[in-house]
């Protein structure tokens, strides 16, 4: 008598009820089950699109200069803002239709997975600084977002590449996949140089310099982080101030952030 032989599929998980799977499965394996848990879903929307904008909207010391003093990552402000951006709304997009996307799945994949490797290393550089904060706010506990969101976006990148098997072979998809990576990664990085660049004439260009640079970081305003104009500012004596230079300097900031460096004694941006 002959029996059928048996095949094992090794490209997808088999789809389990999240919801009711055996806790013996280990926790990592339970965050790449299909379809996701009610409260793994619920762990998505809050902590790959919710929270990590209220972090961006409201971030005290990170990427943004507060009144403790300078930004942590405010050199690295454009790469920041532009990723989070991008993975937020796709994130949305993945949760609101999932497989319907089709296609769409395998580069939302790559996407997903770079954004949530950014975000695990953010995450670690904060990890001593949010530890320390817990102690003083209970605001430091945002500091361990990135962490808890790194999670969430590379556990979703698994599920969107395993989707678009069902449309295309898998070279395609890891072709595609590695595509949006790289596209993800390279297009913030230049980003952020451009506009390094821009910050770096007006801290320490001449005044006709400065006064060119100004319609372009008027332009690129909320991407940019002018920490290093406001120290060259108040390192400056007195009379340097009065230099056309050093005015040239101050009308710059000025139209960029709508603070007076002369009146200003916080740090805030």
């Amino acid at each position: 008598m002959k029996t059928k032989p048996l095949y094992l599929n090794l490209d997808s998980e088999p789809e389990i009820d999240s919801d009711t799977a055996d806790m013996t499965v280990g926790f990592w394996k339970r965050q790449f089950l299909q379809p996701r848990s009610r409260k793994q879903e619920l762990t998505d929307w809050l902590y790959g699109v919710v929270i990590p904008l209220a972090c961006i909207a409201f971030d005290p010391i990170v990427f943004k200069s507060g009144s403790m003093g300078g930004s942590l990552l405010g050199a690295y402000r454009p790469f920041a803002y532009l990723l989070s951006a991008v993975s937020i709304l796709a994130m949305a997009a993945w949760l609101l239709w999932g497989e319907r996307l089709k296609w769409l799945c395998a580069p939302l994949g790559g996407l997903f997975l770079a954004g949530g490797a950014v975000s695990l290393v953010i995450g670690a550089i904060l990890f001593p600084f949010s530890v320390i904060g817990l102690f003083f706010f209970l605001i430091g506990a945002l500091g361990f977002t990135p962490l808890i969101s790194g999670i969430v976006f590379i556990r979703n990148g698994v599920r969107a590449l395993r989707a678009s098997s069902a449309h295309f072979e898998a070279r395609v998809v890891w072709q595609a996949a590695t595509l949006a990576v790289l596209l993800s990664i390279v297009i913030p990085y230049l980003a952020n140089v451009y506009v390094s660049a821009i910050v770096y004439e007006i801290a320490n260009g001449d005044a006709a310099t400065i006064r060119r640079e100004v319609p372009k970081i008027r332009l690129v305003s909320p991407l940019a982080s002018l920490d290093p104009v406001r120290r060259r500012y108040w390192s400056a004596g007195k009379e340097e101030k009065l230099e056309d230079r050093f005015r040239a300097m101050h009308d710059a900031y000025l139209n960029s952030t709508g603070s007076d460096l002369d009146t200003e004694f916080t740090f805030a941006d």
